[in-house]
């Protein structure tokens, strides 16, 4: 069997199967009953394998090549950011597309971070150049993945965007302004909150107040301005909630 149609993952100490071309249309990421982590996984499998000199690579049948404790972390992640993302595009009355492909893009937006040795992304000191230059590639190895195996082509533009800035100093084509995807300017505030409020290696999570006295800080300069206050502003007034409930 192709490689892309099957891969082989763990959930709850089970080894299950799934078909990648199942999931392809973007309503079907929640609605096909796999769970969230069933299709991280599959994602996961994908990522070490990711070879654009070589479409064809194939994707080793067995979970070897993961691992369990990066997949739940960055999975978490990867939850709370989705359903950030849902209630600032339900907030801002966006259309249901825009809103599916922003759920959607929350979810998978990190998933080229598969690639990266946990040693890396674990790492409590200072990340040395070479570090540095892998965690700067994964929204790229993230669009790749998603082009390569047919998954969500739809969102691709918008993950391999997530770190982009407002003034142009982002990564990795250095986009600036209204040159970046609008889904992509509001992950990129819903990512940093995310970031910011939840412990990592090298720091404590912040509170609520003080990640949205950052995002205050870097408005109109990694934050697109009007996003930024909006956000901050709904946010506060218990509107949108880390959770995914909206008031």
């Amino acid at each position: 069997m192709d490689a892309k149609e099957k891969n082989t993952v763990y959930e709850n100490q089970t080894v299950i199967s799934v078909k990648i071309t199942d999931l392809k249309d973007i309503d079907a990421i929640f609605t096909q009953g796999y769970s969230s982590e069933t299709i991280y996984g599959c994602l996961s499998m994908i990522a070490p394998m990711i070879n654009p000199g070589n479409p064809s690579a194939c994707i080793p049948n067995g979970a070897e090549c993961l691992n369990q404790r990066k997949i739940r972390r960055e999975l978490q992640h990867a939850e709370r950011v989705s359903c950030l993302c849902e209630c600032i595009g339900n907030r801002m009355g966006l259309k249901s597309a825009m809103i599916k492909q922003l759920k959607v893009s929350g979810f998978v937006h990190d998933i080229g971070k598969m690639k990266i040795d946990e040693g890396i992304l674990s790492k409590k000191e200072k990340l040395d150049t070479d570090e540095w230059a892998e965690i700067r590639d994964h929204p790229e190895t993230g669009y790749r993945i998603l082009k390569q195996t047919g998954l969500f082509e739809q969102i691709a533009d918008i993950v391999v965007a997530h770190h982009e800035r407002w003034d142009g100093r982002g990564y990795p084509y250095n986009l600036k302004g209204n040159e970046i995807p609008l889904q992509a300017r509001i992950l990129t505030v819903a990512d940093s909150y995310d970031a910011m409020t939840a412990d990592r290696a090298y720091r404590d999570a912040l509170k609520k107040e003080a990640a949205l006295e950052e995002i205050r800080r870097f408005a109109g300069i990694q934050f697109d301005p009007e996003i930024a206050k909006f956000f901050c502003d709904c946010l506060e007034k218990a509107e949108i909630k880390p959770t995914g409930i909206i008031l």
